[in-house]
């Protein structure tokens, strides 16, 4: 087997950390299926450290009552009341099946990791039209959720605007999709304080680089303040191959934000391990 998992510090500065394993016994075989748009089979994990990291627990399956692999790209969090929460779409498999559709779903946790829950679903688009990928979640006031979703058609590979959603019960219910007008792909987001977010997403299609904008979402409406190119200059990639060769393709991975001190943030990228820091600032 082989995979990746995303780290979490929690409450106590344990470390949990969750994702997904592939079985390649056969080495010739890529992850993805380009022909259907699958995966190979595999299951989601989760591992522990004691140490900051120093060392790790064997990683453990989690029974999330799916066939397909969820493809839990950014880390789990910590809600308030201590649950664990991680979202994201189920991969087709192989032969590019897919009995639980292309909802986003919620993975609880409430006993620190050690047994999860996957019957919420924080993504449902009308008509089953929009495939998510590499979604980012974040706790705003307590119990206030919010998702932040790369958004596909794979009816017709077309790129979609990301898109969010929003909870108020602890990641139990979920608004509708609200489009945030971005035409971006990876992308993840970040609570500041009161209304305040920032987001950083990866701009591959047209006006490439990354982008870090600071967003009003008063009243859970999206309202972008104001917005920053932080890196550019590449050439743009052809959205038209297909979302497996996209993936295969990325010069830049899932950006994201680590709050470092007053206004430094740290940015890094899931994919190459590059990062840096920047001066963000809120107001």
């Amino acid at each position: 087997m082989g995979g990746a998992v995303k780290p979490t510090v929690l409450d106590d500065e344990s470390l949990v950390a969750i994702g997904c394993f592939f079985d390649r016994t056969n080495p010739d075989l890529n992850t993805a299926n380009p022909e259907t748009q699958g995966l190979l089979p595999g299951y989601s994990v989760v591992t522990f450290s004691s140490d900051e990291g120093k060392s790790w627990d064997l990683p453990t399956r989690i029974d999330t009552g799916y066939p397909e692999v969820l493809e839990t790209s950014g880390p789990c969090i910590q809600l308030r009341n201590g649950d664990l929460l991680a979202v994201g779409p189920s991969f087709k498999l192989w032969d590019g099946s897919n009995s639980s559709g292309q909802d986003g779903i919620a993975l609880r946790s409430t006993d620190r990791g050690k047994t999860g829950d996957g019957s919420a679903r924080y993504f449902t688009a009308p008509g089953s039209r929009i495939s998510l990928c590499e979604a980012w979640i974040c706790e705003m006031q307590e119990g206030r959720i919010i998702s932040m979703n790369w958004c596909y058609e794979l009816a017709n590979e077309t790129l979609l605007t990301n898109h969010v959603t929003v909870s108020h019960d602890n990641g139990h219910t979920w608004s509708d999709p609200i489009d945030t007008g971005i035409k971006a792909q990876a992308s993840s987001i970040f609570w500041v304080e009161g209304d305040t977010l920032f987001t950083i997403h990866a701009h591959r299609a047209e006006d490439v680089g990354l982008y870090v904008r600071r967003v009003d979402f008063s009243n859970d409406e999206w309202s972008v303040v104001e917005e920053t190119r932080i890196w550019g200059g590449a050439e743009p990639q052809d959205t038209k191959k297909g979302i497996i060769e996209q993936f295969s393709a990325l010069q830049f991975g899932q950006p994201s934000l680590l709050h470092l001190e007053g206004n430094e943030y740290r940015i890094g990228n899931r994919f190459s391990g590059s990062s840096g820091t920047r001066r963000l600032e809120p107001v």
